[in-house]
């Protein structure tokens, strides 16, 4: 196996283990918030640790191997980067505000099990200071930037298919790992 296809085979482990995390995340958040059934905050906690974690072991290979894009070299090639950029951006703007919410709302945050946050009801006391307005701006940020994300990952979803039904190109193959 060439360095080139293990740098690939490592990008795709990467994006669709973000993909199925993600996807898993706004599910629960979504379900949560519709059904006000908060018996599942400390796993979307933990996941969303995980997805912060996993953002910056994905940009930090960004970093070292540059995205390739089949769209490089035609008129929508700044678009396709753009929303890609944005995706990114709210990647990070989806957990900070959640961490903004459960931290200035009292509630801390734990990694499944270990407590990286103290809540306001820990013996130790919380490591936030309780505050209302910012954690009902968090509360807001982090429902705008999930039903944003949502939307662009639908895009991101319909752009893929329209790569590999329409362009017939090796895109979403690539992706998947059918094609090199």
């Amino acid at each position: 196996m060439t360095r080139k296809n293990r740098a690939l085979g490592a990008t795709r482990l990467i994006h669709w283990s973000m993909a199925v995390l993600i996807v898993g995340l706004l599910a629960l958040g979504f379900y949560m918030a519709n059904t006000h059934s908060y018996g599942f905050y400390a796993l979307h906690k933990s996941l969303g640790v995980l997805a912060i974690l996993l953002l910056v072991l994905r940009l930090s290979w960004r970093v070292l191997h540059p995205w390739q894009s089949s769209a490089y070299g035609t008129p929508s090639e700044k678009w396709v980067k753009q929303v890609h950029l944005t995706l990114l951006t709210l990647l990070a703007f989806m957990p900070l505000s959640g961490l903004c919410l459960s931290g200035f709302g009292g509630y801390g945050v734990e990694f499944f099990g270990v407590q990286l946050i103290p809540s306001q009801f820990d013996e130790l006391g919380a490591a936030i200071p309780y505050h209302s307005g910012l954690a009902e701006l968090g509360y807001i940020a982090h429902e705008l930037v999930a039903y944003l994300f949502t939307a662009l990952l639908v895009l991101h979803i319909l752009a893929a298919l329209k790569h590999h039904f329409l362009d017939k190109d090796n895109t979403l193959k690539r992706m998947l790992g059918a094609a090199e």
